[in-house]
């Protein structure tokens, strides 16, 4: 089970979004998320399709795959929550993590902060994570991701060229460790500011390419404002 929407494998939407990064938006954005973020165009290459490859890591596992499969209800569950924490592992030895993290996690941040307030709370809490991710965990709090998700995104990623690999299973503790360091890097020490500064900026590349992938498929129309502004930014395009 590997599904990444309705009738959709993992592996064609990671695909899509690759494709449209190097035969397309590439050449308009690499230059730019160098700049931002000071990286060599190696390395912001990198970075983007480590992003693009790993931001559903958290659809992966049979709480989600049965939603998708059966139309059961996912009751307050948030893939990018495990997502993040996912990436943060896989890639700890990559000075660019936290951004990496920080992205994923907030790559259906109006979803999730609507999800909060609803709830009550004034921003994203390791509680609210802790009960999204209860939701995927066994009794003993180990969340197991599916067997073929997890070789079709290994397969990806050494295809990619990376070294790294994601793990099959991942306990909440280790998640919520990943969590709290992703979010204490991102906006708690440092030059917050300019943190959020270069995460808004890779944002705007998943958030595009996510939405220009899913806008193929049926019965979802990719519908952020990132990607219903860009056609008529001179540098996006819907077409």
């Amino acid at each position: 089970m590997k599904l990444s929407w309705i009738g959709e494998q993992m592996e064609e939407h990671v695909g899509s979004m690759l494709v449209l990064w190097k035969d397309k938006y590439k050449g308009l954005y690499l230059a730019p998320v160098c700049r931002v973020l000071d990286l060599s165009a190696k390395e912001a290459d990198e970075l983007i399709r480590s992003m693009l490859i790993t931001h559903d890591l958290g659809k992966l596992v049979r709480h989600y795959q049965d939603h998708l499969e059966k139309g059961t209800g996912l009751r307050g569950y948030r893939h990018e929550i495990l997502s993040a924490a996912l990436t943060s592992m896989a890639f700890s030895k990559r000075p660019w993590r936290t951004y990496l993290s920080a992205t994923v996690m907030l790559h259906h941040e109006p979803i999730l902060l609507g999800q909060v307030r609803r709830i009550g709370e004034r921003y994203a809490s390791l509680t609210h994570a802790y009960k999204s991710l209860s939701l995927a965990a066994s009794d003993n709090g180990i969340i197991r991701l599916t067997e073929d998700g997890v070789e079709t995104i290994n397969k990806i990623l050494k295809e990619e060229g990376f070294p790294e690999a994601v793990p099959s299973e991942i306990s909440i503790r280790s998640c919520l460790r990943e969590l709290k360091r992703t979010v204490v890097l991102s906006s708690l020490v440092n030059d917050r500011l300019l943190i959020r500064i270069k995460v808004a900026t890779l944002l705007h590349v998943l958030v595009l390419l996510d939405a220009l992938a899913a806008k193929r498929r049926e019965g979802d129309q990719g519908g952020t404002f990132v990607s219903r502004r860009a056609k008529i930014a001179e540098v996006g395009e819907l077409t």
